[in-house]
């Protein structure tokens, strides 16, 4: 199976502080690959390299068969890949439809002047897929200060699809919802990987949405990766508890890796 994205020897420092080592990881195409680790293991570090926010001090990135280690940022949502960060960034004074449109101009416009030109057909066309794929039809006329936080997710969700990206980074995607809002979340991304196939990597701390929701998982402990596995793998390794978690608490995989 292709490659989406392909970080070859990733090193990061900040002054002293080594916040990645040499860090390599392969995600296949179409695949759902998770990022877990104890806070300050690099996960948000290297979501930030692979989309240009941050600069590695040594190692290469490649994206879609393109090498993009010093590419802009701009230029990588060019080419497909969006990041939802763990705080939804959203405008609260406008309506859902019109923040996708932003997102929708951005991603087709060249200049900041034509942000302002009338709607084209091609944007009109990227906020109907998007609102199609986050099922936010019905919220489309409501202002983004009056949603939920699990409806705040999807809209950032959304505004992601409305670029067209390829390779979605999503950082902590249920933080802060409810169980409710959480399983929503878990299965509109099952369902955006198997309709549009998309590729994501997620980082989250909730193990129940992990395992049900990647194919593969990446440990991160202090910027090194610690292991490296399925869900199944991952739940059984010795080394993955008293890293993650600790020795008095159990992994427990919910999906089924025979399906």
């Amino acid at each position: 199976m292709p490659e989406s994205l392909i970080v070859s020897g990733v090193t990061k420092r900040f002054g002293g502080f080594r916040a990645l080592n040499n860090v390599s990881l392969r995600v296949d195409e179409g695949s759902i690959h998770g990022l877990i680790g104890t806070n300050g293991a690099g996960k948000t570090t290297l979501l930030k390299i692979i989309t240009g926010h941050e600069v590695a001090d040594s190692g290469s990135v490649s994206a879609f068969g393109t090498e993009i280690t010093k590419m802009p940022t701009w230029r990588r949502i060019r080419i497909g890949i969006g990041q939802s960060f763990q705080v939804a960034s959203v405008f609260d004074g406008m309506t859902v439809r019109e923040n996708i449109e932003i997102a929708a101009a951005v991603a087709t416009r060249r200049s900041i002047v034509k942000l302002f030109l009338p709607t084209s057909d091609e944007q009109r066309e990227r906020v109907g897929r998007a609102l199609d794929a986050t099922q936010l039809h019905e919220l489309r006329d409501t202002k983004t200060g009056n949603l939920s936080q699990g409806d705040r997710k999807r809209l950032e969700i959304a505004l992601v699809i409305a670029q067209d990206s390829k390779l979605l980074l999503l950082d902590e995607p249920t933080a802060g919802m409810s169980k409710r809002e959480t399983d929503t979340i878990t299965q509109l991304l099952t369902g955006m990987r198997a309709t549009a196939g998309l590729t994501m990597i997620v980082v989250e701390h909730d193990m129940d949405v992990v395992f049900n929701l990647v194919d593969r998982v990446t440990v991160l402990h202090q910027g090194e990766i610690a292991f490296e596995g399925n869900p199944t793998e991952v739940a059984a390794s010795e080394q993955v508890r008293n890293i993650y978690l600790g020795d008095d608490v159990a992994l427990r995989p919910q999906k089924d890796e025979t399906a």
